[in-house]
């Protein structure tokens, strides 16, 4: 698993005045190279959304915008949270995990690129969103990486093969 200098060792989140995050319990295949993605076609079909409430469809519509980047989704999982092991199958890279808003704030700022996706393991079917550059998309423009209220972990996924 990469880590990317965000997921720090005990001894060094500490030292740094920083909560620890152990490494996430995941089981993700290397990703595979089916073909090249689209990020900018991706991003287009992403920014073009401009809801500020969910529908409750963001795995449809994160479908939909990797779809629209060139990578076929067939055999796709319906539940957002399932994505965790589906992204690797189509090409995506594990990137890293994030457990609070802050941390997240500030990966985002300084290390998210467009078309990283982020998935979260929360409730039933989790949660699922695309970076566009400026902000994350999923059914809905989101103020932060994560939805829910809190902290929570997510796994971010970046394409292997970008065009």
């Amino acid at each position: 698993l990469q880590s990317h200098g965000v997921t720090l060792s005990k001894d060094r989140a500490k030292s740094l005045d920083l909560p620890y995050i152990p490494a996430p319990p995941l089981s993700i295949p290397a990703a595979a190279k089916p073909g090249t993605f689209n990020v900018n076609a991706a991003v287009s079909m992403a920014s073009q959304i401009s809801t500020t409430r969910s529908s409750g469809k963001c795995a449809k519509f994160v479908r939909t915008f990797i779809e629209a980047g060139g990578i076929s989704t067939a055999g796709r999982p319906i539940a957002a949270k399932d994505y965790v092991s589906f992204l690797p199958k189509i090409g995506f890279g594990y990137v890293t995990s994030l457990g609070d808003r802050e941390t997240q704030t500030d990966w985002t700022k300084l290390q998210a690129r467009r078309g990283d996706v982020a998935v979260m393991d929360h409730g039933r079917y989790g949660h699922i969103c695309m970076y566009t550059g400026s902000r994350w998309v999923s059914d809905f423009v989101q103020n932060n990486m994560c939805v829910y209220p809190g902290n929570g972990l997510v796994h971010i996924f970046r394409h292997n093969n970008i065009v």
